[in-house]
């Protein structure tokens, strides 16, 4: 199964968790609770970039293997969940991560995001 993923974030109180709940309402899409790791997953993936583009280490690989690493890793924590519900797309709603959409698109370029703003 194609992973697809979207990505919902905003201010709290703003409406996030009412567009979880639409979204999940939808057949092909299973939203969870709040990860509430996306920018502690962030900020690692950055640590190790930063590494990397010092040329403190080669450890990882590149950068693009990097990316490909927290990519499957990202995946891999929404499997179980996904497979349960046989879902095509996994919906992951925590208010802050619209301060990691940049990196997030970095990381899935492909994935979606919606900024909620009230």
């Amino acid at each position: 199964m194609e992973n697809k993923i979207l990505f919902v974030g905003g201010s709290p109180r703003s409406g996030t968790t009412l567009v979880q709940r639409l979204l999940d309402s939808h057949p092909d899409i299973v939203g969870g609770p709040e990860l509430n790791a996306i920018s502690d997953i962030i900020t690692l993936y950055n640590q190790m970039k930063e590494r990397i583009e010092e040329e403190k280490t080669d450890f990882y690989g590149d950068i693009e293997q990097l990316r490909n690493i927290f990519r499957a890793f990202i995946f891999l924590l929404f499997k179980k969940v996904r497979d349960k519900y046989n879902a095509k797309w996994i919906s992951e709603k925590t208010p802050s991560n619209v301060f990691a959409f940049d990196e997030l698109h970095k990381i899935i370029p492909e994935a979606k995001f919606l900024y909620i703003e009230r």
